[in-house]
């Protein structure tokens, strides 16, 4: 089923993802099934890239937010209830039911230059 047009139609992404924005590290959605949280999860990729579509509107090729959302911040992935990422298939529905929306971590990972 094709996503909806309407900016106005993800309410519910923008307030999950407000909720990870204003959380020290991000928030967890205990979903009905799996599909529920796979729905979800596209849902807030749709309402990102709306309002991506909506500042290009707003600002102009100068402005700082041209072109970007805060919600640029966030990544999103399925757990299953115990904690367990979903990996390879990112279609599986057969587990995950667990919607995680977290803020990206600068300096999560050790860096060294190249020789």
């Amino acid at each position: 089923m094709p996503q909806p047009v309407s900016h106005e139609a993800y309410t519910d992404a923008r307030v999950y993802m407000d909720q990870a924005l204003e959380s020290k590290k991000g928030i967890k959605i205990w979903c009905d099934t799996p599909n529920d949280a796979f729905r979800l999860r596209m849902r807030c990729y749709a309402a990102r890239s709306k309002d991506r579509q909506q500042s290009l509107k707003i600002y102009s090729m100068e402005h700082p937010n041209y072109g970007r959302t805060p919600y640029d911040t966030l990544t999103f992935w399925r757990e299953t209830g115990s904690g367990e990422k979903i990996r390879g298939n990112p279609g599986d529905l057969s587990r995950g039911q667990v919607l995680v929306i977290a803020k990206i971590e600068v300096g999560a990972h050790k860096v060294e230059e190249i020789a």
